[in-house]
């Protein structure tokens, strides 16, 4: 390049790292049509051909965006930008901390080939039950799954590689979340999750697969995909505007779940068919004080002055009894001493009220055209013995 000096050689040896030789064999054959003689990954000077001039422009021209900010601009394609910063080198590793990569971008994928994901299992708003084995199946397109590298020496060590269809190389991920509520509106902590795993082999129909062992406890989680190209970097599409990339659903675990979005059970009964207990009614005390004693008619040889003793020593227990059973709680619980007036004064009425249509039984039968003397045809089971 025209003016490179000792000094700037020496800065552009610091953001190009040795390649390997599987990434060099990967790399030449993918990229034999930017007329640039198949790229030289062993030079450590940037080949004029390659230089993207738009770099240069930070976009603030007059299609400018109200509030839209100015671009970083190179006329070398960043090719020393780390060296601009204080951070380490990212060098294949993951630095928790932070640090800056130095490796392009890579091959940009298609408006018809961007990836896509939907999970199948659990759906969302399902309910699983809790502490038990959960299959996860996402369903994948335009991606082209089981290509991972070592995550630990080779994270995002190399640009995004697409297959010759087109399609990117890589593969993706699940990550499980606890959340507070399926209406939570609170951002989660990208630090906590309750499950992580990788998809590294290839999908099998379309599909991906994973299982959390012993499941999950209680609660209700967040399920997101991840998907990337081979270097674990998120993938990389051709347009700034298309759909969602990855998937998300919410779902529950619960210690009564069974699946069919109602956890096993009928109606949302979160475990089965619910049982109502019988309900038990309770009348008013006041209402049970002032019920009223039989109003069918007494025996009518029971209105027989001459069988006035056997009636009232018949009719005493009967009607005694009737009477202490509607008295209420609160008075049979008295002690002994109120219990027994109680009895006595429920006794002296039976008695009056028996006096009464004893009294009464002639007036009623003259006034139906008898003599008043007359003896019943029948007792009927209810007469005195």
């Amino acid at each position: 390049m025209p003016g490179t000096t000792t000094t700037t050689t020496a800065m552009l040896l610091l953001p190009l790292l040795p390649v390997t030789t599987a990434t060099t064999t990967a790399i030449t054959t993918t990229t034999g049509n930017n007329n640039n003689n198949g790229g030289d990954q062993s030079s450590l000077t940037l080949d004029p051909q390659l230089v993207q001039t738009g770099f240069e422009q930070d976009g603030q021209g007059a299609d400018a965006d109200p509030g839209q900010v100015a671009s970083a601009t190179s006329n070398n394609n960043f090719i020393n930008y780390c060296g601009t910063t204080n951070l380490p080198l990212t060098n294949g590793t993951q630095i928790k901390t932070g640090s800056c990569n130095a490796a392009p971008m890579g091959m940009i994928a298609a408006t018809t080939a961007m990836p896509s994901s939907k999970f199948v299992n659990p759906k969302n708003l399902d309910t699983v039950p809790a502490n038990q084995n959960i299959t996860i199946q996402m369903a994948i397109s335009n991606l082209d799954t089981g290509n991972f590298v070592n995550p630990n020496t080779n994270y995002f060590s190399a640009p995004q590689q697409t297959s010759s269809s087109g399609v990117i190389q890589g593969h993706s991920h699940v990550v499980v979340e606890a959340i507070d509520s399926l209406t939570s509106t609170a951002t989660t902590d990208p630090t906590k999750f309750a499950f992580f795993q990788g998809f590294n082999d290839a999908a099998q129909n379309g599909i991906l697969s994973a299982t959390i062992a012993g499941g999950l406890p209680e609660g209700v989680y967040k399920m997101s995909s991840i998907n990337s190209a081979a270097n674990h970097q998120p993938v990389l599409v051709a347009v700034a505007q298309h759909g969602s990339l990855d998937d998300a659903v919410y779902f529950t675990v619960s210690n009564n779940g069974g699946g069919n979005n109602n956890a096993g059970g009928n109606n949302n009964n979160a475990g089965g068919t619910t049982t109502t207990p019988a309900a038990t009614t309770t009348m008013p005390a006041a209402m049970v004080m002032r019920l009223p004693l039989p109003l069918r008619p007494l025996p009518l040889r029971l209105q027989q002055r001459r069988r006035t003793t056997v009636a009232r020593a018949t009719l005493v227990p009967v009607l005694l009894a009737r009477r202490v059973v509607l008295l209420p709680a609160r008075r049979v619980l008295q002690p002994p001493v109120l219990a027994r007036r109680v009895v006595l004064q429920a006794r002296r009425q039976v008695r009056q009220q028996a006096l009464l249509v004893q009294r009464l039984a002639p007036l009623v039968r003259r006034a139906s055209g008898g003599s008043g003397n007359e003896r019943p045809p029948s007792c009927r089971d209810s007469c005195p013995s």
